[in-house]
């Protein structure tokens, strides 16, 4: 069973607007060199063997889906958002 808190997390994550916001926000030049830095220690300490499979839930637009997937990562990526999902299947 879903909790109320729940629900309002998916009501909102489920909002065009709070992704629009969250990227005008975050997705800016300014950060994609920490990000593209994250992800290469993250696949680093991995030590995964070559095209293991990651799950990207909550995937959003799937930026970092790509990012694990260019380290040669299979990703599978699962959002609730119909409104991200298929901003994501058009950046793919």
């Amino acid at each position: 069973m879903i909790n109320s808190g729940s629900k309002d997390a998916e009501q909102t994550l489920s909002n065009p607007d709070a992704h629009d916001k969250w990227a005008n926000s975050y997705r800016v030049r300014e950060n994609e060199g920490f990000y593209e830095q994250a992800f290469d220690y993250i696949a680093d300490i991995l030590h995964a063997p070559s095209n293991s499979t990651i799950l990207d839930a909550g995937c959003g637009a799937c930026a970092h889906s790509m990012r694990l997937a260019s380290r040669g990562f299979s990703v599978v990526a699962i959002d609730f958002s119909e409104y991200i999902l298929k901003i994501a299947a058009a950046k793919l």
